[in-house]
């Protein structure tokens, strides 16, 4: 599907805030990591958003509202009360979205200036000039993201499929088969891999693997600062510095991850939670020997063993 909606020209992009999206297969690492990044004293990374694209039958998001037309009819309410709807969290603590429509002039007749511009305020908002997204199926459709946003770079966090399997089970969102999770997940995280050959500059590109990662959080956040044009700071991984996502959400979500990552979520003696690296292992390992050869290879590609 194309976007038929123009791209600003570079002069409009230079005034908005560079944009980042981190993006992933989900309870992949991409909140930790998010929680980092806006430590820095230049990067806003605000809770998930959701606002661009639908995917896997979770409704209509702005795409799909500006392909229809819609929203040439909407005003500052009707966007206010789908951006509400739409994001799991809520947006209006981290910022004042209310405020940014109300001041806007109607009709919107481009997404990518409207999202941009969104972007930009919630970055000004913070003091901030670079503004990065963390909702990670945005990776299910590089081709609409770079056509929307042709300068933003994509850091996609990779982990372990059989964890991210195990972790998807205790949620409602993918499959009660752990199984059917990583089949799930070697097909998203080949798409990601695949399109960003395809559609993106190899400077807008990079692949981070959640076990390095925690494991070497400093080596890392470096590594990615600097695809992002930044220098790594001091403090960024002291636990008091980093965001409290929680605050905003809309729904508990204890229920849903592990007692572990619970315990270190509540203390916050680290900046990573290392303790699930590879716990699959320590779980029921045979549950996943049937796997697919696609999927055994999709593992091998990223460097795991199958």
């Amino acid at each position: 599907m194309k976007s038929h909606w123009p791209i600003p020209d570079k002069l409009s992009l230079d005034k908005h805030a560079r944009l980042a999206f981190v993006i992933g297969t989900g309870r992949c690492g991409t909140t930790m990591l998010a929680q980092i990044l806006n430590a820095h004293s230049r990067i806003c990374v605000p809770h998930e958003l959701q606002l661009i694209f639908g995917y896997s039958g979770n409704g209509p998001r702005l795409y799909e509202y500006f392909a229809t037309a819609e929203t040439q009819t909407w005003q500052a309410p009707e966007f206010i009360k789908v951006v509400g709807n739409l994001c799991p969290h809520q947006f209006e603590k981290f910022f004042d979205y209310q405020e940014f429509f109300n001041a806007r002039e109607y009709p919107e007749k481009d997404l990518s200036l409207l999202l941009s511009d969104l972007y930009s305020a919630t970055a000004k908002s913070k003091g901030k000039n670079f503004f990065l997204e963390q909702t990670p199926w945005y990776g299910q459709r590089l081709d609409l993201m770079n056509k929307l946003f042709p300068e933003a770079k994509f850091i996609h966090i990779i982990r372990d499929g059989r964890d991210v399997a195990l972790s998807f089970a205790r949620t409602p969102w993918w499959h009660d088969s752990s199984a059917d999770n990583l089949e799930r997940w070697g097909n998203e995280v080949s798409k990601i891999a695949d399109d960003a050959k395809k559609i993106l500059e190899t400077h807008q590109y990079l692949e981070i693997k959640y076990e390095e990662f925690v494991l070497a959080p400093e080596v890392h956040t470096s590594r990615m600062l600097n695809f992002l044009g930044f220098s790594f700071e001091d403090g960024m991984l002291l636990p008091e510095k980093l965001i409290d996502y929680s605050v905003y959400r809309k729904m508990k979500m204890d229920s849903h991850m592990s007692s572990e990552f619970n315990k270190w979520n509540k203390q916050k003696k680290k900046a990573v939670f290392a303790d699930n690296v590879f716990g699959w292992k320590r779980s029921n390992p045979e549950m996943f020997n049937d796997m697919s050869g696609q999927t055994r290879a999709a593992l091998r590609r990223f460097g795991y063993e199958a």
